[in-house]
């Protein structure tokens, strides 16, 4: 679907809900853009017309209904077909994940939840309601585990990579909530045989414009040896050239829970974080840094990444503030907060921020750093589960690691975590894996859609603030990477500034959301500047903004003249 026909949609679907559609056009809120090709030598000074066209559409946010304060959910029933779910398999040992996007084009948020046998696609209907679309999901072939979304042929519509328990596959979008496997017209994966996939993420790693991919496997069966993790560079059509061997060096072959593409260094390329298990066989995390042209080389020694933990999942983000990118990694016992110095070292300030875990909370798995209330900074949501062994047994480790154990919920107050789950309406223990926090009804708060392997997945809705906030969407037309995964976003507001970075897959174990970036403004009532770094150096600024709206900045090719 072409972009215009989905504004279009969006704008139907805003006057069906009471909200006046945008009157602000890009041309009064363009401040200025301008191009930066990133070659040596080369100015950023502002060369407009390389930068191509620049269109922002201003949209209000719906209103907020649901009462319950700042950062509470409340738990909802998204309809009968929500209920038609297989029973979760207790003793699993890795997944599952969930999806969220618009997989039809018509504005509204849709739910794919990886299941053994016959995955299911959820179509929102607005109102928070889903109805089953499952049948245009062609059959797996072997048991999804995990899911990452994107846009991997360019073609507007929303595509699907299933992470299964044996042969991955890439599912092309066809833009009306039905898909077709990409293995039936090309060459979707190299010659590499995957096995337990745990994790997918995409992003832009030799900036061509062709989104490539990272797959995180583990161990199958008995094995005595993972399997091997998987690195493949996009043709653009839905297929992937399999570099794995050069490309990924001695991290070919570790148990990886997690991983994903991020600037680390800030050096403006794409750099990939593992998340790996099994510290006793000598594997630790590792950071691979980027060259911007598809290779991945370790960092010199003392990057503060190379944890020798128990690694389930990663979050990233600016948790504090300081514009640099940070990690928190989540352990057996433990998560671990990472803050970065800009310049590709880490440091471990943990206990300084007071994460730390109680004897309910013991195995962390997915988790994100979002804000949760509004209030302007970046809290941590953590989705905690039993591990168990191959055989299907709880796992022995240094605590007791029992069967059901409570969500944690961070809040950042100020530089410091206070656990709030019991506050936020996140109560009951389960045996948790994957989760996608966004804003399932457009009213400016964060929902939670979350995976339990001992029942069904749950809805939850987010609770009014009455705090200010921003969301963006950003499109690239013409230029590849049409989502844009791998750019940064600035948003000055109330003295302050906000970053975010587009990504896709990279945050939270074994799942995917959409590329919308969510800004809390706690009692601010306007945005004053937003500026933008797109994947290619590009720069652009916009604003000011009115607080409480959804942001659409569409980027065309430049001219030839």
């Amino acid at each position: 679907m072409d972009p215009l026909t989905k504004w279009a949609r969006r704008w139907g679907r805003s006057r069906a809900l009471g909200v006046a559609p945008s009157t602000a056009l890009g041309v009064l809120l363009l401040a200025g853009c301008h191009g930066d090709s990133r070659q040596a030598g080369d100015s950023a000074a502002g060369d407009s017309a390389g930068a191509g066209g620049l269109a922002v559409d201003v949209e209000p946010g719906a209103p907020c209904v649901a009462a319950d304060g700042a950062g509470v959910f409340t738990e909802i029933d998204p309809g009968p077909d929500w209920a038609d779910q297989p029973p979760g398999q207790q003793g699993d040992i890795a997944g599952w994940g969930v999806a969220v996007d618009d997989f039809n084009g018509d504005g509204l948020l849709d739910v794919f939840l990886p299941q053994f046998g016959a995955d299911q696609l959820f179509l929102g209907q607005g109102g928070l309601q889903l109805q089953d679309a499952s049948a245009g999901l062609p059959s797996p072939p072997d048991d999804t585990r995990s899911v990452v979304v994107g846009d991997v042929d360019d073609d507007g519509a929303v595509d699907l990579i299933r992470g299964n328990d044996g042969s991955d596959e890439v599912l092309l979008g066809q833009g009306d909530g039905s898909f077709v496997a990409a293995g039936d017209s090309v060459e979707t994966f190299g010659s590499a045989a995957l096995g337990l996939t745990t994790h997918l993420s995409l992003g832009d790693l030799d900036a061509d414009g062709k989104l490539d991919l990272f797959v995180g496997t583990y161990y199958t069966g008995d094995a005595t040896d993972p399997d091997p993790n998987g690195f493949y560079l996009g043709r653009g059509d839905g297929s992937f050239a399999d570099v794995s061997a050069q490309a990924l060096g001695d991290q070919l072959v570790t148990p990886a829970k997690a991983g994903g593409f991020v600037d680390a260094d800030a050096d403006d390329n794409q750099d990939l974080y593992l998340i790996n298990d099994k510290p006793s066989g000598g594997y630790q995390c590792a950071l691979l840094l980027g060259d911007g042209q598809g290779g991945l080389t370790p960092p010199p020694p003392g990057s503060g990444l190379s944890l020798a933990v128990q690694g389930m999942g990663m979050a990233e983000g600016d948790i504090n503030g300081d514009g640099f990118v940070d990690f928190a990694v989540s352990d057996w016992g433990a998560v671990h907060l990472m803050l970065g110095l800009g310049d590709g070292t880490f440091y471990d300030a943990s206990m300084s921020w007071g994460l730390v875990t109680d004897e309910v909370r013991i195995v962390g798995w997915g988790l994100e750093m979002a804000d949760v209330d509004d209030d302007g900074d970046l809290d941590l949501l953590v989705a905690y589960g039993p591990d168990y062994d191959t055989d299907g047994n709880l796992g022995g480790g240094l605590r007791e690691n029992i069967a059901l154990q409570a969500w944690g919920l961070y809040r950042n107050d100020g530089g410091y975590f206070s656990q709030a789950a019991e506050l936020s309406g996140l109560v009951v223990a389960g045996n948790r894996r994957g989760f996608v926090l966004t804003d399932l009804d457009q009213d400016g708060q964060l929902d939670l859609v979350a995976r339990d392997l001992a029942s069904q997945a749950s809805v939850y809705q987010g609770g009014c603030s009455g705090q200010g906030w921003l969301e963006l969407d950003l499109l690239q037309l013409g230029l590849g990477n049409r989502r844009a995964l791998g750019a940064r976003v600035e948003v000055d507001a109330g003295g302050q500034t906000q970053v975010r970075f587009v990504r896709a897959g990279t945050q939270v174990v074994s799942s995917g959301g959409p590329p919308t970036l969510h800004f809390g403004l706690g009692a601010v009532e306007q945005v004053d500047a937003v500026r933008i770094v797109w994947p290619d150096g590009t720069r652009s600024s916009l604003g000011p903004v009115p607080a409480r709206s959804r942001v659409h900045v569409t980027r065309t090719e430049p001219s030839a003249d």
